[in-house]
């Protein structure tokens, strides 16, 4: 945590100076007239070099009115590529301000404590989006097709293309969240319509920035059922396949809520058996053991230790013959109650041994500190009954009518 905030305070002192560099960097020597400070406009193109070892950049310099020029200097003194962005952006939103004010027509009015409430029209929000591309437009000039933001979206989207992707994002975001705070709970007919104007821009943006794969992936990504799946991949990597067998489970699950229709352990079950077709069954096993909060843990201390992951998919399957094997033993009424104790004692420690052999003794003697829980009762002469939550359900068992004395 103290790392963190370290490198907080140092990235907001870095823009703090180059900031200020700027400020007084537009200051130095005289204006054209009719020239404002604030401009990113056209001006004198020379970049400068990078200081070599030992010499000391002069922030000054690092000014250029040809913003393509500043987005060269900023990189040759090693500015990081999001503070880069966000100094880009500032301007930018500076030199729109006024148009923006032109639209809005919106000024502060009363008191500074008083509410500043913005009531704005169609036309206006219209008017808005039309300023935000080409805003959105410029910043992509400006910072070059290289110029990627810090939020990864890994294979998805192209290196060019993420940062104008978060900018999209962060525009539309904005302007919905106003818009729904502006409706509070209750929605007028045309505040729901602006809402949906709202969202058919966004999406006619994201179509003409994003190729057809990157549309469709970016949409699964940035989706509620994305949300609802992720925790399930953590401890599972899932194959192309795989992953779009989850999604339409999952997708499904979403209907099914939506609709009332309710999932029903049939339902349950039937998703299961489509997804061990696709899946396998050895695949399908690794992935209901990657569900499980036991085997997550034991995931992470097996990945500690060095040893491969699969060993974790062969700890679940003898536990779940432990379970299968304490039921039947304990329904076997051909036994008498002391063959059953017998029995299900020499399964207890079967168990433990398996278990040791698959784990090796040190990670073992860790694991079994949790996995004693549903063992012991076993020992006890009782049955094992796991549930898909990871929890262990554990019953007597009542000795069959016909059982021996």
């Amino acid at each position: 945590m103290r790392t963190i905030l370290i490198i907080l305070i140092g990235l907001s002192a870095l823009l703090n100076v180059l900031l200020l560099a700027i400020r007084q960097s537009v200051n130095v020597g005289p204006e054209r007239p009719g020239s404002t400070a604030s401009s990113v406009g056209p001006g004198p193109s020379k970049t400068m070099p990078a200081p070599g070892r030992g010499q000391r950049m002069n922030a000054n310099i690092l000014y250029s009115k040809d913003p393509t020029a500043f987005v060269a200097n900023l990189r040759a003194a090693g500015v990081p590529p999001h503070i880069i962005r966000a100094i880009v952006t500032a301007l930018l939103d500076e030199e729109y301000a006024g148009r923006e004010l032109n639209i809005t027509g919106v000024q502060a009015q009363g008191d500074w404590w008083h509410y500043q409430k913005q009531d704005l029209t169609t036309e206006q929000r219209l008017a808005l989006l039309d300023l935000h591309r080409e805003k959105t437009k410029r910043l992509q000039e400006i910072l070059g097709p290289d110029m990627t933001s810090d939020w990864s979206l890994g294979q998805i989207v192209s290196p060019s293309k993420r940062a104008l992707l978060e900018t999209i994002e962060e525009d539309y975001g904005a302007m919905m969240a106003e818009l729904s705070r502006q409706m509070t709970l209750y929605k007028l007919p045309a505040e729901q319509r602006e809402l949906a104007m709202l969202q058919t821009a966004r999406a006619t943006d994201l179509a003409a920035l994003l190729d057809a794969r990157e549309l469709t992936d970016y949409e699964k990504a940035t989706s509620p059922i994305m949300a609802a799946i992720l925790p399930n991949l953590r401890y599972f990597s899932a194959s192309e396949p795989e992953f779009d067998a989850l999604y339409a489970a999952e997708q499904e699950k979403e209907a099914a809520r939506r609709d009332g229709s309710g999932i029903t352990p049939a339902v349950e079950a039937d998703w299961d058996r489509q997804l061990r077709t696709v899946m396998g069954d050895k695949r399908f096993t690794a992935y209901e053991a990657s569900r499980i909060p036991e085997f997550q843990s034991l995931t992470e201390l097996v990945a500690r230790n060095g040893l491969p992951v699969d060993v974790v998919t062969n700890v679940y399957t003898t536990r779940q013959k432990l379970s299968e094997q304490s039921m039947k033993i304990g329904q076997d009424g051909g036994k008498t109650d002391a063959d059953r104790a017998a029995a299900l004692t020499l399964l207890a420690a079967e168990t433990r041994n398996e278990i040791t052999r698959t784990l090796g003794p040190d990670v073992a003697r860790t694991y079994l500190q949790s996995a004693n829980l549903w063992i012991q009762p076993v020992e006890r002469g009782e049955a094992v009954t796991f549930f898909q939550s990871g929890w262990s359900s554990v019953r007597v068992v009542p000795p069959p009518a016909n059982s021996k004395r």
